[in-house]
């Protein structure tokens, strides 16, 4: 179910997942409920951060970090790279590391040109990044 959540008081943001260009909001709202934000107010900070280009300040935390993302899909991939230029546009810097995970040869050459090391399987991947 979408949830929907108020950005600047009076604009409603419902089910931002995949839609255009607000899947920067995804994972930049996932790392703030990562920081210890409830997820509504995660999601709210996220979208008022790509509507109104409002940062929140939890994420000056981030900067200097470390992200490592697994994920299966070139969507993914792009939304986190998404995410890292709407973080550094509000001077937070962060290194992304994508790592893709699929077995079918043209979903692994497909990663791939999106940025991503990519494994067989998550046990590899895991196993690769924390080594």
């Amino acid at each position: 179910a979408a949830m929907e959540v108020e950005v600047g008081g009076d604009t409603p943001v419902a089910d931002w997942a995949g839609k255009g260009e607000s899947q920067q909001v995804e994972p930049v709202g996932a790392t703030d409920a990562a920081l210890g934000e409830p997820l509504e107010s995660a999601l709210g900070h996220a979208a008022a951060l790509a509507v109104e280009n409002r940062p929140a300040a939890i994420w000056r935390r981030l900067h200097g970090a470390a992200v490592w993302v697994f994920e299966d899909t070139i969507t993914g991939i792009h939304s986190l790279q998404a995410a890292r230029r709407l973080l550094e546009a509000t001077g937070v810097r962060i290194a992304v590391y994508p790592v893709g995970i699929a077995t079918a040869e043209a979903k692994r050459r497909a990663l791939a040109a999106a940025g991503a090391q990519v494994y067989g399987a998550f046990a590899e991947a895991l196993e690769s990044v924390i080594g």
